[in-house]
């Protein structure tokens, strides 16, 4: 719900960014778009950047390798280990994942909180690739 409602005022909705830079300071749906803003950000960073690694890497990573590494396919309820390697792989792989969107987000939340210098304050590039100051 949060990602929409912050997707809907994004600037690449040309008519709802408008709308909403043409609302006041303090009006309701800039007032709704920033507590959505904070709200998804929080909730994603507890959510899929803390606790998804922690459950991934705490309890199932070891599960699963545990059960791998039954002798016997009846012990393992006849999975193949093939498979459970490939879930930790597939778990490992995403729980990096995860943890890098995480820390696409916490920039964004520095940016916002204004503990780092945005990019867009800097030197913008063309399309050549070349260096020229933003007016």
């Amino acid at each position: 719900f949060f990602l929409a409602v912050v997707d809907v005022f994004h600037p690449k909705q040309k008519a709802w960014y408008a709308f909403l830079q043409q609302q006041q300071e303090d009006g309701v749906l800039v007032t709704l778009n920033e507590i959505c803003r904070v709200t998804f950000a929080m909730t994603y960073l507890l959510a899929r950047t803390i606790y998804f690694p922690y459950v991934g890497f705490g309890f199932l990573v070891p599960d699963f390798a545990h059960v791998a590494s039954l002798d016997t396919a009846e012990e393992r309820n006849y999975y193949p280990k093939t498979l459970l390697y490939s879930v930790i792989v597939i778990l490992t792989l995403f729980a990096f994942l995860q943890i890098y969107w995480g820390m696409l987000i916490a920039k964004q939340v520095a940016k916002a909180m204004g503990l780092v210098k945005s990019n867009s304050d800097d030197d913008d590039d063309d399309d050549d690739g070349d260096k020229k100051k933003s007016k």
